[in-house]
C-alpha cells in the first residue's frame, strides 16, 4: 500500500509540474505569435494570463488568433499525450507490483474452519456453488482458487490439492495458489511437491518470507529442528513483524530448552505487538524456564480477567503452584474450568491440589471421578482417582487404581510414589519402599519428592 501511495503521489506531482512548465512556455510563444509587437516587451506573468483569458472571453480570438487552450493542446499534443501515458504506466505498474508483493495469509493447518456444524454446512454450500460456477466458466482461475480454499477448510485435502493444481494450470504465476498448495502438500506428507513449489515461490517472491516459511514447515515435518529454525529466522529477517515465523521460532527454542533466546525473541515481538497474548505466554514460559517465575507470574497477571485465554490461565495456575501459591492456583483452575469445562489438565491438577493439601476432598473426588469416567483405562486418570481415594482413607479401592496407574506409566515418578505410599500404608513395607525409591531414581523433583524422601528415611509413614 505504501509503495502504491508513494508512486501515485510522485507521478501526480510530476504530471502537474510538467503541465505547469509546458503552459508557462506556451503562453510566451502564444503572445509573441499573435499579439506581440516588435520592440514591445511581454507583460508581467499575471497580467499576461489575465489578458489572454479576457481576450478569449470577449471573443477576441478568431481564425487568425485561435483560443489559447485550443492552440496549446494542438501544438503540444504529442508531448502531453506522452506525459499522460507515462503517468498511466507508472500507476498501473505500481498496482501490479503491489499485487505481486502482497503477503498471503498462511494456513496453519489442513482444515481451519470445521469448528461448528453450521460452518461445515456453509462451506459445503459454498463448494457446491463454486463448482456450478466453474461448470459455466471453467477457465476462471480466481473461482478455482476459492474452491480450493473451501475444500481445504472442509478437510478434503486431495480434492483441494487438485483444485489448486487446476488454478495454477490456468494462471501459473499465481503466488497465493502456489503458497497454499505447498503448505497443504507439506501438511499431508507430500514433501517433494512442497519443496518444488517452495522453490518456485522463492523465484517468484525473492524478497518475501513465504518460501522460508514453507521450507521451515517441511523441515519441521522431517524433524530437522535446526533447519526449521534457520528458515524461520530467515523469514523473520525478511519480515520482522511476521507473527508465524516469530511464534514458531520462540516455540522451537522453548522445546529445545534455550529459554534465554526464546525470551529475547518474545520480548522483541511484544515491543512490536504489545497485545499479542501468544507472545506474552511464550515470554512467561521463557522467564519461568530461566528461574524467574515471579516475573512470569506478574506478566500473566497483567492480562485482564476477561481477556485470559485457556492456555494463559493454565500457565498462570501452573506457575502459581510452582511458587507454592496453592489457594490462588485453585482459584485460577476453577476459573479455567468454569470457562472450559473439558480441560483435562485443569481437572487433574485441581483434583491433585485438593488431595495433596487436604483443602476439599469432596471437590477432589468429584473432579477425579469426572476425569476417570471419561478415561476409564487411562493410567493418569487411574492414578488421580486412586490418590484421592487414598487421601479419603479408602485404601483397598485406592490400591487397585494406583497399581493400574503405576504399571500403565512405569516411567512416571509421581505414579510410582503414589503406589509405593499406598503399599506402605497397607503394610507391604518392602515392595512399598522399592516403589518410592524407584520414583526418586526416576526424578528428584516431582510433586511429592520431599514426602518420598521422608518416607524412605523412616521418620514418617502416615499421611
Amino acid at each position: 500500500m505504501r509503495l502504491l501511495l508513494a508512486v501515485l503521489i510522485l507521478s501526480t506531482l510530476s504530471l502537474i509540474a510538467f503541465f505547469v512548465f509546458n503552459l508557462q512556455r506556451a503562453r510566451g510563444s502564444y503572445w509573441d505569435q499573435f499579439y506581440g509587437v516588435e520592440g514591445l516587451p511581454r507583460p508581467p506573468f499575471l497580467e499576461l494570463w489575465v489578458g489572454l483569458v479576457i481576450r478569449t472571453a470577449r471573443g477576441a480570438s478568431n481564425v487568425i488568433r485561435p483560443p489559447f487552450i485550443t492552440w496549446w493542446l494542438k501544438t503540444n499534443a504529442v508531448s502531453l499525450t506522452a506525459a499522460c501515458g507515462v503517468y498511466v504506466i507508472a500507476v498501473t505498474g505500481a498496482i501490479y507490483v503491489r499485487q505481486i508483493l502482497r503477503p498471503v495469509a498462511a494456513p496453519s493447518q489442513v482444515a481451519q474452519a470445521v469448528a461448528t456444524p453450521d460452518k461445515i454446512k456453509e462451506l459445503r454450500r459454498t463448494s457446491i456453488e463454486l463448482k456450478k460456477a466453474l461448470e459455466n466458466n471453467p477457465d476462471d482461475a480466481a473461482t478455482q482458487l476459492r474452491l480450493a480454499r473451501t475444500l481445504r477448510d472442509l478437510g478434503a485435502a486431495e480434492e483441494a490439492m487438485n483444485a489448486y493444481r487446476k488454478a495454477l494450470s490456468l494462471k501459473p504465476r499465481m503466488p497465493e495458489a502456489m503458497f497454499e498448495l505447498a503448505r497443504l502438500a507439506a501438511a499431508t506428507g507430500e514433501v517433494n511437491l512442497a519443496l518444488a513449489k517452495a522453490k518456485e515461490l522463492g523465484d517468484l517472491w525473492p524478497k518475501r518470507p513465504e518460501s522460508s516459511l514453507l521450507l521451515a514447515q517441511i523441515a519441521f515435518i522431517a524433524k530437522d529442528q535446526e533447519q526449521a529454525r534457520r528458515q524461520w529466522q530467515s523469514a523473520l529477517n525478511l519480515d520482522p513483524v511476521n507473527r508465524e515465523a516469530r511464534c514458531m521460532l520462540v516455540s522451537s527454542y522453548l522445546e529445545q530448552g534455550n529459554y534465554a533466546e526464546a525470551a529475547r525473541l518474545a520480548e522483541i515481538g511484544m515491543k512490536l505487538t504489545p497485545d499479542d497474548d501468544d507472545l506474552r505466554l511464550f515470554l512467561a514460559r521463557s522467564l519461568d524456564g530461566m528461574g524467574r517465575s515471579a516475573e512470569a507470574l506478574i506478566l500473566l497477571q497483567g492480562v485482564s480477567a476477561k481477556e485470559r485465554t485457556e492456555p494463559l490461565l493454565l500457565a498462570l495456575a501452573n506457575i502459581q503452584v510452582k511458587l507454592r501459591e496453592y489457594l490462588p492456583a485453585i482459584a485460577t483452575y476453577e476459573d479455567l474450568l468454569q470457562r472450559f469445562p473439558d480441560n483435562i489438565v485443569a481437572l487433574n491438577n485441581l483434583a491433585m491440589l485438593h488431595a495433596d493439601h487436604g483443602y476439599d476432598l469432596e471437590r477432589a473426588a468429584t473432579l477425579a471421578s469426572t476425569l476417570y469416567t471419561k478415561f476409564l483405562n487411562d493410567a493418569g486418570a487411574c492414578d488421580t482417582m486412586g490418590w484421592v481415594l487414598f487421601k479419603q482413607g479408602k485404601q483397598e479401592q485406592a490400591l487397585v487404581l494406583l497399581r493400574q496407574g503405576a504399571t500403565g506409566m512405569p516411567e512416571n515418578a509421581s505414579h510410582r510414589y503414589h503406589y509405593g505410599a499406598a503399599l506402605l500404608k497397607a503394610g507391604q513395607r518392602e515392595v512399598g519402599r522399592h516403589e518410592v525409591a524407584t520414583a526418586l531414581k526416576l526424578s528428584g523433583s516431582f510433586d511429592g519428592a520431599t514426602q518420598a524422601r521422608v518416607l524412605l528415611s523412616g521418620k514418617k509413614e502416615d499421611f
